[in-house]
């Protein structure tokens, strides 16, 4: 995974941690369009509440580990990464941090 020009604070990757990890998280109820018997109607789900706030702590952590390379793209500061080894890793920091 390349994070070009940005760090783990924007990573949307790291929600998929949040859907993995066993960890007591607040529900919502959303809404999105899909076609049912061709016509688009709104359908309600159940989701989790999303939290971002500990992102860029998380990607801290991990890189103090040596989970990315940094360097530069052109004049942005960049990140390469495992992305499986950063989603395991964010599963296991919010099962212990959150």
């Amino acid at each position: 995974m390349l994070l070009l020009g940005t760090g783990h604070e924007t990573n949307t990757s790291l929600h998929l941690a949040e859907y993995l990890a066993a960890v007591d998280t607040p529900e919502t109820t959303r809404s999105a369009p899909i076609y049912r018997d061709g016509e688009r109607v709104e359908v309600e789900y159940r989701d989790i509440e999303l939290d971002v706030s500990d992102f860029a702590a998380l990607g801290e952590a991990f890189e103090a580990e040596g989970g990315c390379m940094r360097g530069s793209v052109g004049a942005a500061q960049s990140r390469i990464c495992r992305q499986r080894s950063l989603v395991d890793f964010a599963v296991e920091y919010f099962e212990t941090h959150r």
